[in-house]
């Protein structure tokens, strides 16, 4: 073999090892972030890319929860440019701990050598919602009783033409004033009810 040629087939090789290692050198990159935005049954998974030699991809999760296996997030991120990113993981269980890892689907499937956990928080019940609702339904309650009351009140003097109205505003101001106190009361017990579940 000529010399020649033989320096011709090592200058092949070297360009190969060298493309091969400025390839590797600026190769993707995936790295997992501390996620955000915990609830009793979400959370906002964070990931950053850096592009080498993909011009795009998509950027995704796994996670695992309590040790069951890892699970792939369904979502994805299109990733176009060295970029964090972030999805939104929902039908998690109330005070689970879970570690979880980013993935680059690029030109080839990257997975971060980082992990990070969160933990999901207890589910309460939405106090001011609870409150709102049974003000409502005791306002309700209310405005029938008082209708109703004032009904009665009217069949009654029809009847009775003898009863002043000096009596009849008496009897209105005692069935409104029971009424208020009843509501009082029904908002003071749903409240302290709201408060113990």
């Amino acid at each position: 073999m000529k010399p020649k040629r033989v320096y011709n087939i090592l200058l092949v090789f070297l360009i190969l090892i060298l493309s091969s290692s400025m390839v590797h050198a600026f190769g993707d990159g995936v790295d997992t972030l501390p996620a955000t935005d915990e609830t009793h049954d979400s959370v906002t998974l964070q990931g950053g890319v850096l592009l080498g030699i993909s011009d795009n991809g998509t950027g995704s999760f796994q996670y695992d929860c309590n040790g069951s296996g890892w699970v792939n997030v369904s979502d994805s991120v299109f990733i176009n440019t060295s970029s964090e990113y972030s999805i939104e993981l929902t039908g998690l269980e109330p005070e689970t701990t879970c570690v979880y890892r980013a993935i680059f689907y690029g030109d080839d499937t990257i997975t971060a050598l980082n992990e990070q956990t969160f933990t999901t928080l207890k589910e309460e019940l939405d106090e001011r919602l609870t409150t709102m609702q049974g003000t409502i339904y005791a306002a309700f309650a209310l405005l029938v009783l008082i209708l109703f009351s004032l009904l009665v009140i009217t069949l009654l003097a029809a009847l009775n033409q003898t009863a002043s109205v000096t009596e009849m505003l008496n009897i209105i101001i005692y069935v409104i004033g029971g009424a208020i106190l009843l509501f009082i009361g029904y908002v003071v017990v749903g409240n302290l009810v709201g408060h113990l579940m």
